[in-house]
């Protein structure tokens, strides 16, 4: 079979059960891009607005929060990661607040579905195993007139990327499967979580975040910017996804930063 061949295959196979499912989503699969996440958002300001999940095998310019690359060696091991974006409609008003930990809750809860346990959260945007990265998820927007659109990148390791010590694939903790049985558990959860979350914002799924925890109550640093640095104990996010600190000044919310555990605890 050429290569790509049984990828889509793969691909349309998800997008039927998806669509028997009741999610109207396509699914493509691509060898190669410089990003899932930009190829998306540049099909929805040239109007081509579909519901989609994009997959694919290599990204040269994959990125994650703040403008940071994603390292992929799939040039090496074409069955590293999985690569993939979901462009998504919401409405105009819906707040997104939250949005990303709403869809990391979800990753763990397909994980777990494919027989991985021990994976938790890490404020805002990450999944640990075993302290060390396994997957990360990067929520961007596209304002539309007729919605506001969602484009969520998720990069995860299947197997542990060797120029990364930091990080961890499911091979590493005796999980054998491909990006397709990850996706297929994945998809369909995402899909129905984002017509919940346009109901009912972050608010259903803090709860469920906080129980995913992986540093709760432990003393953390944020680096919220530049130069501000803020250190406490991590309580956990309220309904708007904001984290919340005890510190020696008593309790503080952060909105946005780079959570790191305390060295010298």
């Amino acid at each position: 079979m050429p290569p790509g061949d049984d990828d889509r295959a793969q691909a349309r196979t998800l997008q039927r059960n998806l669509q028997a499912g009741g999610h109207d989503c396509a699914v493509e699969w691509v060898e190669s891009t410089a990003s899932t996440n930009s190829d998306l958002l540049r099909q929805l300001r040239d109007g081509q607005e579909l519901a989609q999940c994009l997959v694919a095998r290599h990204q040269s310019a994959g990125r994650g929060r703040r403008a940071r690359p994603w390292i992929d060696e799939a040039a090496q091991d074409p069955g590293q990661a999985l690569l993939c974006s979901l462009a998504w409609p919401l409405p105009r008003d819906c707040d997104l607040s939250g949005l990303s930990l709403m869809v990391g809750v979800c990753v763990v809860h397909a994980l777990q579905t494919v027989g991985l346990q021990g994976a938790g959260l890490k404020w805002p945007n990450d999944v640990l195993l075993r302290q060390r990265k396994l997957a990360g998820v990067l929520v961007e927007v596209c304002e539309r007139p007729q919605a506001r659109w969602i484009v969520a990148g998720i990069g995860l390791n299947l197997r542990s990327p060797a120029a990364l010590p930091e990080a961890i694939g499911l091979h590493e903790a005796g999980v054998e499967v491909d990006r397709w049985q990850v996706l297929s558990a994945l998809l369909p959860r995402l899909c129905f979580a984002l017509r919940e979350f346009a109901a009912t914002g972050f608010a259903t799924w803090a709860q469920e975040w906080n129980r995913l925890h992986a540093w709760g109550q432990r003393p953390v640093q944020v680096l919220a910017d530049a130069a501000a640095v803020v250190q406490g104990i991590a309580q956990g996010v309220d309904e708007r996804g904001y984290l919340w600190l005890h510190t020696a000044e008593g309790s503080r919310r952060v909105g946005s930063g780079d959570v790191s555990l305390r060295e010298d605890h």
